[in-house]
């Protein structure tokens, strides 16, 4: 996730402790976790909203073709091997 450990956050907390006092602590961690949640979340809609538009998708499938050789996906008409001419 961040790469902090326990050891870490068990740093971090005692050095708040010593330097804030443990009334003001309770308010700086509720302020932090409040907006750190709120950042994630922004940052979660703008990943979904920018795989979700076509050339994004277009452009990851032209990578997974270069990388892993799978072929592209395209439901276009125009490049289907399965046309039908009645």
């Amino acid at each position: 996730m961040t790469g902090i450990g326990f050891t870490e956050l068990l740093m971090i907390g005692a050095v708040l402790l010593l330097f804030i006092g443990p009334k003001q602590m309770v308010v700086v961690v509720r302020f932090v976790v409040r907006w750190w949640f709120i950042i994630k979340k922004q940052f979660e809609k703008i990943r979904d909203e920018l795989f979700d538009m076509p050339e994004i998708q277009k452009m990851i499938a032209e990578i997974k073709h270069d990388v892993y050789g799978e072929k592209p996906e395209d439901s276009s008409p125009e490049n289907s091997s399965e046309r039908h001419d009645n």
